[in-house]
């Protein structure tokens, strides 16, 4: 019963904390004919769905996804297309996550992982627990 109502209150939190505005920094967008390529390992699948844009704290983006069938998430440099990390879920056991439906990486310490199948979302760090 706890964890149904902390989720809720975890979804209330996040809807608040991602309506905080940061600054009025404007973005133009031009258009390139320049491309990136990223070597993604052949078992993942599905992944258009699963992926997320993300700066660290010391303000290098990665090209986060999530490769499903090995319960890991693949931190890419965004601009060099280089592997940065890959953190691997625990599915079963005490930190288990169980079967992850997606991810949401706030930051290294804060990645939420909702799972597929029950009415929860885990929070582990970039170690994976």
């Amino acid at each position: 019963m706890r964890k149904m109502i902390l989720l809720p209150v975890l979804m209330f939190i996040l809807a608040v904390s991602g309506c905080t505005s940061k600054g009025t920094d404007l973005v133009s967008l031009i258009e390139t004919q320049d491309t990136l390529q990223y070597d993604l390992p052949t078992d993942v699948e599905n992944f258009g769905v699963r992926m997320q844009i993300y700066e660290d704290k010391d303000g290098h983006e990665c090209f986060v996804l999530m490769n499903k069938e090995k319960a890991q998430l693949l931190f890419y440099d965004l601009m060099t297309t280089e592997l940065r990390k890959t953190v691997q879920l625990e599915v079963e056991g005490p930190n288990g996550v169980g079967r992850a439906a997606g991810f949401f990486v706030k930051d290294f310490e804060n990645i939420f992982i909702p799972n597929a199948f029950k009415f929860a979302v885990s929070i582990i760090n970039s170690a994976g627990g």
